[in-house]
């Protein structure tokens, strides 16, 4: 029953924390385009672009026919894509998307690590219903 609850709690925070990723990729389209500082440093080309396409990907996602479960693990997979090419580049995005970026992804991290920890937990209990 616990793990039920850890689970649903996992969702949940997903949920939100895809929600902001998404309303955060969505607000990034129409954001004004980066100070000076930013577009001097020549990789941030790639970076932006590989940030666009990411952000194309997502609207392609709305309309798409694929089962709920596909969408959300391709959504899961942009927002982690996003967050880490912010995160890999801090010259090309400001403060706020900086540390927007760094706390997802330190988020991500620290559910990781809960769910390892009750995955080593079950097998030592004996009570994991998968194989350990």
């Amino acid at each position: 029953m616990g793990q039920n609850r850890t689970s649903i709690g996992l969702a949940v925070a997903l949920s939100l924390a895809l929600g902001g990723a998404g309303g955060y990729l969505l607000g990034r389209e129409h954001a004004p385009d980066p100070g000076p500082a930013a577009t001097a440093a020549p990789h941030c080309a790639d970076a932006n672009a590989t940030f666009d396409d990411a952000i194309e990907e997502l609207e392609a996602l709305e309309g798409s026919s694929q089962p709920d479960h596909e969408i959300q693990a391709e959504k899961d997979a942009l927002a982690a894509r996003v967050m880490t090419i912010v995160d890999q580049n801090p010259d090309c995005y400001d403060a706020g998307m900086r540390a927007t970026a760094a706390t997802w992804l330190e988020d991500q991290r620290q559910g990781a690590a809960e769910a390892d920890t009750q995955r080593i937990i079950d097998c030592m209990k004996d009570t994991a219903p998968y194989g350990c």
